[in-house]
């Protein structure tokens, strides 16, 4: 009779202590989640554009945009969502609200008024690139020539302006595969583009290519948000951003990905 009593006691425990233990993950896993919830997310579009924004073999964002934001993010008290965007659209994008900004190396100098920004945070030269065999051995030589550029980028605009010689025409391409291809196949005489986009995209048929030692435009890079929105979360990011470039998080997530052609802004002040 004791026997029977005490193996419902140890049952009685047994069951008790799982009970106790399962009620522990429910509420650890309900706190997990409210803080989840506690944060605000802050979803950020960019195209597919690496080393500044791009989705890695294990299905993961990575870049140095990336991991900008990531930490700024954190700084600020957000929770990141990132998503990649047709940058052709961006701009009906992020009016629509299916992104709240737009950040993936975009350059401020020139759109200062057609968006609240947030930064600048860094600084990007633009360059012309060609093939290793091409006669265009610096930027005069691109008289009569055709440059490719990508659509909705900087370098778009530069054939109306006086940042490059009178080319025969600017030819615009949906993403920057595209436009390296159509140097690649001879389409084009000489693309333009972000110095460390271009080095990334051409590090595999690096000794096909050349690249033009003058700079045909230097500019800062910050975070766009519609002009409809909030500016005080651009003000924050910016204030987040300058503080990560004093204590030098930005340069060293720069040094990182080993790209020449971007550095921090303060770097160039």
């Amino acid at each position: 009779m004791k026997k029977k009593i005490r193996k419902k006691i140890v049952a009685l425990c047994m069951i008790t202590t799982m009970l106790i233990s399962l009620c522990s993950c429910s509420a650890g896993g309900n706190k997990s989640r409210e803080k989840e919830r506690a944060f605000p997310k802050l979803v950020i579009g960019a195209d597919n554009y690496e080393p500044f924004n791009y989705i890695g073999e294990d299905g993961e964002y990575h870049g140095i945009d990336v991991a900008l934001a990531r930490e700024a993010c954190k700084r600020m008290g957000y929770q990141p969502e990132f998503r990649q965007i047709d940058w052709d659209q961006k701009d009906n994008i992020l009016e629509s609200g299916k992104v709240d900004c737009l950040w993936g190396c975009y350059t401020m100098t020139g759109r200062e008024e057609k968006y609240n920004w947030a930064g600048p945070y860094m600084c990007s030269r633009h360059v012309i690139v060609v093939r290793k065999d091409s006669s265009i051995k610096k930027l005069s030589d691109l008289n009569g020539r055709i440059v490719a550029a990508q659509v909705g980028t900087k370098p778009e605009t530069l054939n109306k302006s006086n940042h490059l010689p009178k080319i025969k025409s600017l030819v615009t391409f949906k993403t920057i595969d595209e436009v390296i291809s159509a140097l690649r196949k001879g389409y084009v005489d000489a693309i333009a583009a972000h110095e460390g986009v271009l080095r990334q995209y051409t590090k595999d048929e690096i000794t096909q290519y050349r690249f033009l030692s003058e700079s045909i435009y230097s500019a800062k890079l910050g975070v766009a948000f519609s002009k409809k929105g909030d500016q005080q979360i651009a003000d924050k990011l910016t204030k987040v951003l300058r503080k990560m470039v004093a204590d030098g998080t930005v340069s060293r997530i720069v040094e990182k990905y080993s790209m020449n052609g971007i550095q921090a802004v303060k770097d160039l002040e």
